[in-house]
């Protein structure tokens, strides 16, 4: 069976840069006109400047992100490429290109999507609030959409969100002292303990990883 991926693209650099990549991601949307699912338009946010671009396609998207590497050599643009799926398979993971090169940085037992990988990057290395904030945003979501004993997608991506935000609290203590983050925390402090609890009962994470949505329970 093939595994369809959704695939999202995060874009720093100059403005200049980003009408680069903006030209690079409409030539591969003409080259699937017929892909509705290739054909999302890529966003500007006004206020980073920074260019958003969310596909849906069979495979990887490893050639392309090739070519979005050699518009990075010699050159401040930056880009975060996350890839998950929950078809067939139920799985996440987050690279960087810069500096026409491709690096994985890390992967996940759920498709957490974007902004919870990049969150979990910030938060490796600094007592990112907002950050913090996104993952709690993404294990509430998780709780709304729901599981089953024979679909386990959002239950992974809760439970996997849980880890990430328990290791973070742990590496930066400090975080509890934000006010919107403990009242975020007390809010899906319900729904926390319903990931907790299915999680145990389907064994639908590694090893280790209730110990840790204990800590954050």
């Amino acid at each position: 069976m093939s595994t369809y991926f959704d695939t999202s693209y995060l874009v720093h650099g100059t403005a200049a840069e980003i009408q680069t990549a903006l030209a690079a991601i409409h030539a591969i949307q003409a080259e699937y006109a017929c892909l509705a699912d290739m054909q999302d338009e890529p966003t500007i946010d006004p206020v980073s400047s920074c260019l958003t671009w969310h596909c849906y396609c069979r495979g990887g998207m490893e050639e392309y992100n090739g070519e979005f590497a050699n518009l990075t050599r010699g050159n401040a643009m930056s880009i975060w490429v996350y890839e998950g799926s929950t078809d067939g398979c139920c799985w996440g993971g987050i690279a960087s290109i810069a500096n026409g090169e491709v690096e994985v940085i890390d992967q996940f037992e759920a498709d957490i999507g974007l902004r919870s990988a990049v969150a979990s990057i910030h938060l490796a290395v600094a007592p990112d609030v907002d950050a913090a904030l996104t993952l709690v945003d993404r294990i509430r979501i998780a709780r709304g959409d729901g599981w089953d004993e024979e679909d386990w997608a959002h239950l992974r991506a809760g439970g996997v969100s849980a880890v990430l935000l328990a290791n973070a609290l742990s590496k930066h203590p400090e975080l509890m002292a934000s006010k919107p983050l403990s009242a975020a925390l007390k809010r899906v402090g319900a729904g926390l303990k319903d990931i907790r609890e299915d999680v145990a009962l389907y064994d639908a994470l590694e090893d280790g990883s209730l110990d840790k949505i204990d800590g954050l329970l």
